[in-house]
């Protein structure tokens, strides 16, 4: 997780560009240096000015809940003489870009380093599969090259969102950082809103226990917990009685209905009959009273 710098009012997330030597790990960065307006990027060099140590680039963001947002990103030394300082370098680490080299004629060196890099996690207590991680292909512009479709397949077993690219022209270059930012600040929030609300569940536990502190309240909990499962079965059938008593009300509510309706017509009838009566017709078919 990323670094708290309350001091100097900053989250700090530190990104890891991996992958084989001669990938294009550092142009990356030079390129991001320039289309962020840095001067220069620190480095230490040997051979080939082929990046021995790492390069340091750090980038900054708007404002988040106060603070401001810093991305530390290095790029891991490719020569396999350095395997020690890559494992170094990924303790901490918050994102992982792993860089690979698109050409079919150096592939095998992709899958070298890559091994190494879930080697090298393990060893630090991380994995790749647990981590935010970018895969670049890079060098798609050369000939002789995977797709990044065949590439995904021959790499990409975590399920890890990859970008073609071309460092040396600057091609998704930005969007690969942009895409790993989201990734880092998403997993940052979603661990943090899964703290406050642990912290809420243990402070209304607290508050729980705090009502049953007194004696009386104690005897009361202590029996609430010896008698938990009666209690859920006891809920489970209150369920379906009042289920069942729903049922029975639904039926005499209908019920009703009816012979509110029935009534209705029986009162119309007898309207009626009340009706002929008085206009005598029924009076002819009544038997005379004797005399």
């Amino acid at each position: 997780m990323p670094f708290l710098d309350f001091k100097n009012g900053s989250i700090v997330w530190k990104v890891v560009y991996y992958g084989p030597g001669l990938s294009g790990k550092t142009t990356n960065l030079r390129y991001l240096a320039t289309l962020l307006g840095k001067s220069h990027i620190r480095s230490i060099s040997g051979e080939g000015e082929r990046t021995v140590f790492f390069d340091y680039l750090p980038v900054e963001f708007p404002k988040i809940d106060g603070l401001t947002p810093v991305f530390k990103i290095y790029t891991s030394p490719g020569q396999v003489k350095y395997s020690k300082t890559r494992q170094v370098l990924l303790n901490g680490v918050d994102g992982i870009v792993f860089v690979a080299d698109s050409q079919k004629a150096v592939f095998q060196n992709n899958v070298d380093s890559l091994a190494e890099l879930r080697r090298n996690l393990a060893d630090v207590g991380l994995a790749l599969d647990g981590l935010p991680v970018v895969f670049q292909y890079n060098k798609q512009d050369l000939p002789n090259t995977y797709t990044p479709e065949g590439l995904d397949q021959l790499l990409n077993d975590v399920g890890a969102t990859s970008l073609p690219g071309v460092a040396a022209t600057g091609y998704n270059v930005k969007e690969t950082v942009d895409v790993l930012g989201n990734q880092m600040v998403e997993r940052f929030f979603r661990a943090r809103q899964d703290q406050i609300l642990e912290e809420i569940t243990n402070m209304e536990v607290r508050r729980f226990v705090d009502f049953f502190k007194e004696e009386q309240k104690l005897e009361t909990l202590k029996w609430l917990v010896e008698h938990g499962d009666d209690l859920k079965k006891l809920v489970e059938q209150s369920q379906g009685v009042l289920a069942r008593v729903d049922a029975v009300e639904k039926a005499v509510t209908t019920f009703n209905k009816v012979l509110e309706s029935f009534n209705g017509v029986l009162g119309k009838l007898q309207e009626r009959v009340t009706a002929v009566e008085s206009r005598g017709l029924l009076g002819l078919f009544r038997k005379k009273p004797s005399a």
